[in-house]
């Protein structure tokens, strides 16, 4: 009996320390009302409907047993049945209460996980749009008619598990019977059972009639889509007239079954359940097939346009790509390369540190100490008007020293600063940091650069109690230390917060350490993406938030969707899967946090930001007309504040979410067609293309980049795409949106339509390049060299009528722990270009003056060898020396020592050319200066003769 009630005591408190710091770590961001508002509509629920069952269970149970015919002269199965009849009787009254409480229990469990739904259905505000079909408001199917679903649900199966009990308890007590003699069942047998099938069959008819609703949000398969979503030729023709026809047949199947108490036979009832049977078998099955057979598919196109019209208008509005012209492009570019030579140098900033590839970079030159690290993919951001790419300095208990609790959980508890570099520079092949250091120093200044909130901070910390941290190392090896001086976290300043945590965290040293002192605090739930879906668990969440710095503090920026599979005629698409690209496929760290993976309405309705070092969660609203947002709002008032409160600063640098523009492009590949005849044939379908410089054929990921649009006079921030015909490789359209939050035109989707059939697409361009003289011997001697050669995004720009691919490409020696840019590949058509920067590539495809290195020319004048001085053999050997260089430390792999060559080698060809072209200059006074005296002496000659003369 001992060990029985510590048992008890035990799971009791196990389940209050859950319950105790879920309401400590809510009221710790200041968002408890999201936890009591969460927590009550449980319990509401939960107690509601768990009653709800547990008294239509319980009273069918009773019923049953208080209808129970007199016992009389008994026939085997009577007497079979009255062992177990004796058997229980002791125990009816904790049997019935056992079996009420088991089925209300589980029934409440599972009412309380539709509070979302319930939220949404009490608060739901109209959406002001009409279904083409029913006129019924949208928000009728995406906020009522779930919880209409539901209520049907639980009714059907509160009927079901009252009917089998009922039937159980007559069989048990003699009201039912099977093989003894007389009837089958008693009067009042038949009548409790007849009103509960009368029930079911009602239960049925209001399914039947939601199910015409249903049809306007019903998916399946049909041509050049799978998720096709609300009603075609045959729904409305023909389903939708059966559904009505089947309500009315079981409105009168049930009312038959109610007659049951007066007529005591089940004659009638039975036929008329049978009738409903075979009805719904031929007028909800076998009519429809005949009218898709015979009046559908022999004209199929024209019977289905009215409805592909419905759908393609629906599924454009409900993603926000209804405001999407297209521009017809032709992709051949254009012959005056000059001209595009010059518009090449300010059509793009074009990124030649690629974030997915220069992360090692970072993490070898700015790392610092073996304990920090940068995420595998870097983020994107403006500074200054320029590209720049950012990487947090965070970091990894996996590579300390020694490890323990007290290191692990109270010494290194935080990362150290925002380490930064120009997207479009590099020095020596490695990326021209603007910001670095540790700490770090540069364009910045001064802010807070201890990070206690990122990406990669997944463990639990205690700070600020008598145990110092570790806040950097200096260069001497000295350690600067701190402790944690805000209010963020959970105080366990009490032995019930401390036992509590001991049991969540499965430690119970945090109950007795001495470690832990009176202003110590616990951090938890540290990643952005963690703390942004706990406080606002209704938002879907983009896998990629980014860090960005203003008001002297690191702030991270995480975009929030509100999403709705309630959508009609719009058809959906899943969010995993249209997501999905070449850098987040397989890494659960960059996937979208979704609340319901398929969607067939989307808006990025919320920003939200997290201080790295408070952990401060903001929520703000960034579409006020969305009506999802505005019931979640209705719902959990205050959480989000308004537009009007993001700070000046952090508007600067909010950009367009990469996985809102991942579900468009999806959508856009088939919803660009706006032609019914079209979309049926599918004679336009494009598809997003692999990315070329990966070979697991995934989907190409989106870029950031600052570009010009054709008709566009600046550079604006962008997020593009492209396009290829759907199974063919050439270039179809190119996808970009204005991602700069501040621009007036941001979210505006240009869409450019390629008319060259030839034009190239980006896994043609890449096969062109790799197998092009230039690159491939350059590649070739990388391997040769033992280096591996790492390809950088392949950024398209619109360019003169054409497409401009730029390409930076980086080699890792054997000896390198990380990648350095050594070449650049352009393409233009048919023109390529490749040289080690991006001026000299633009150069040699272009064919522009100075793009290749000009012959030296021999003395006396003869342009294959122009004249010679000191000063141009001097500078010549030490290009020599400088190429033999840079020769050697390329086949040790030593790239540091090759760039340095590389740069002397520059040198030397500049001085020799200059010194070059003072001689060819000298040269030509000089015979200039010897024709004008030939010409002189001639004058001369010629006046003496005709004086003479």
């Amino acid at each position: 009996m001992t060990l029985g009630v510590l048992a008890v005591l035990c799971m009791a408190f196990v389940m209050f320390a859950g319950f105790w710091t879920d309401w400590l770590w809510y009221r710790s961001v200041k968002y408890s009302s999201v936890f009591t508002t969460t927590l009550w509509t449980k319990i509401g629920l939960f107690f509601v409907f768990g009653l709800l069952m547990a008294i239509a269970v319980g009273v069918n149970i009773w019923l049953a047993h208080r209808l129970r015919p007199p016992l009389s002269a008994m026939s085997m199965e009577q007497q079979s049945l009255d062992r177990y009849r004796m058997g229980i009787a002791p125990f009816k009254k904790w049997l019935l209460v056992g079996v009420t409480a088991l089925v209300g229990l589980i029934a409440g469990a599972s009412a309380a996980s539709q509070w979302r739904t319930w939220l949404m259905y009490v608060n739901g505000v109209p959406f002001g749009q009409k279904d083409p079909q029913f006129h019924m408001d949208v928000a009728f199917y995406a906020f009522d008619l779930p919880w209409y679903r539901f209520l049907l649900g639980f009714g059907f199966a509160a009927t079901v598990i009252g009917l089998v009990a009922a039937a159980l308890t007559h069989y048990l007590y003699g009201g039912l019977r099977i093989t003894s003699p007389g009837a089958r069942a008693t009067a009042a047998a038949t009548g409790h059972l007849s009103v509960l099938l009368g029930v079911f069959v009602a239960l049925k008819a209001v399914a039947y009639w939601l199910d015409r609703y249903g049809l306007a949000v019903k998916s399946s398969d049909f041509k050049a889509t799978d998720n096709w979503t609300g009603l075609r030729y045959v729904d409305a023709n023909a389903y939708l007239p059966a559904k009505t026809i089947l309500f009315c047949i079981a409105v009168i199947c049930a009312i038959l079954f109610f007659a049951t108490l007066w007529r005591r036979t089940w004659q009638l009832p039975v036929i008329g359940f049978g009738l409903m049977v075979l009805s719904a078998i031929l007028i909800g099955g076998l009519y429809p097939a005949i009218v898709q057979k015979f009046q559908v598919q022999p004209n199929e196109q024209a019977k289905e346009a009215p409805y592909i019209q419905k759908n393609i208008d629906a599924t454009r509005k409900a993603y926000e790509i209804d405001n999407t012209p297209i521009e017809d492009y032709s992709g051949k570019g254009s012959s005056d390369t000059k001209k595009q030579r010059t518009a090449a140098d300010s059509a793009a900033s074009y990124r030649l540190n690629d974030p997915n590839v220069v992360s090692p970079t970072f993490q070898q030159l700015e790392q610092q100490r073996k304990y920090y690290q940068f995420p595998t993919t870097l983020d994107v951001d403006r500074y200054n008007g320029q590209d720049t790419v950012v990487g947090l300095r965070e970091l990894n208990l996996s590579k300390l020293d020694k490890r323990n609790w007290i290191n692990d959980h109270f010494v290194y508890t935080h990362g150290y600063g925002a380490v930064m570099a120009k997207g479009t520079e590099t020095t020596q092949g490695a990326p021209k940091f603007t910001e670095s250091g540790l700490p770090t120093e540069g364009m910045l200044g001064t802010y807070n650069q201890r990070i206690y909130y990122g990406e990669k901070t997944t463990q639990y910390s205690i700070v600020g109690g008598p145990q110092k941290e570790l806040d950097y190392e200096k260069d001497d090896g000295t350690q600067q230390t701190t402790s944690y001086d805000t209010e963020s976290g959970v105080n366990l300043d009490n032995p019930i917060n401390r036992a509590a945590y001991a049991v969540s965290f499965s430690e119970p040293q945090i109950l007795y350490s001495g470690a832990i002192g009176k202003d110590s605090r616990i951090l938890y739930n540290r990643t952005p993406k963690e703390r942004v879906e706990a406080v606002a668990p209704w938002l879907t969440i983009d896998g990629d938030p980014y860090p960005t710095v203003v008001g002297g503090k690191i702030k991270w920026v995480v975009d929030a969707y509100t999403t709705s599979n309630g959508y009609p005629y719009a058809s959906r698409t899943t969010l995993g899967d249209s997501t999905a690209d070449s850098l987040n496929e397989g890494d659960s760290q960059r996937a979208v946090v979704a609340q319901q993976n398929q969607v067939n309405y989307i808006r990025n309705s919320v920003k939200a930001t997290v201080d790295a070092y408070t952990g401060e969660v903001k929520l703000y609203t960034w579409d006020s007309d969305d009506p999802v947002l505005k019931t979640w709002k209705k719902a959990f008032p205050g959480t989000v504040e308004p537009r009007s409160a993001i700070p000046a600063e952090l508007m600067e640098h909010l950009r367009y979410p990469q996985d809102m523009f991942k579900v468009q492009r999806e959508l856009l590949s088939l919803y660009h067609v706006t032609k019914p005849n079209q979309f049926y044939n599918a004679s336009d379908a494009w598809q997003v293309p692999n990315d070329p410089t990966k070979r697991d054929n995934s989907a190409v990921p989106p870029y950031y980049l600052s570009m010009k649009m054709p008709g566009q006079d600046s550079q604006q921030f962008s997020l593009t795409t492209t396009f290829t015909p759907s199974g063919r490789p050439n270039l179809r359209a190119f996808m970009a949106v204005d991602a700069d939050a501040t621009s007036k035109d941001y979210g505006t989707i240009k869409l450019l339509r390629v008319t060259e059939e030839s034009a190239q697409g980006p896994e043609q361009v890449q096969n062109k390049l790799n197998s092009w003289d230039p690159v491939a011997n350059w590649v070739r001697d990388m391997k040769g060299a033992d280096s591996t050669v790492l390809y950088g995004n392949l950024l398209t720009v619109p360019l003169g009528e054409g497409f401009l691919y730029v390409e930076p490409m980086y080699a890792q020696g054997r000896n390198s722990e990380y990648p350095l840019m050594r070449k650049v590949a352009v393409s233009y058509g048919e023109k390529r270009g490749f040289a080690d920067s991006l001026e000299g590539a633009l150069n040699q495809a272009f064919d522009v003056e100075g793009s290749t290195p000009a012959e030296p020319e021999k003395p006396g004048g003869d342009k294959t060898n122009p004249p010679e001085n000191s000063t141009v053999k001097a500078a010549l050997a030490d290009a020599e020396k400088a190429f033999e260089d840079g020769q050697k430390a390329m086949k040790d792999g030593d790239w540091s020592a090759y760039g340095e060559a590389q740069d002397k080698l520059q040198d030397a060809l500049e001085r020799a050319e200059k010194a070059q072209n003072a001689a060819e200059k000298a040269d030509n006074a000089n015979k200039a200066d010897d024709k004008a005296d030939d010409k002189a002496d001639a004058g001369d000659g010629k006046g003496g003769d005709k004086s003479s003369g």
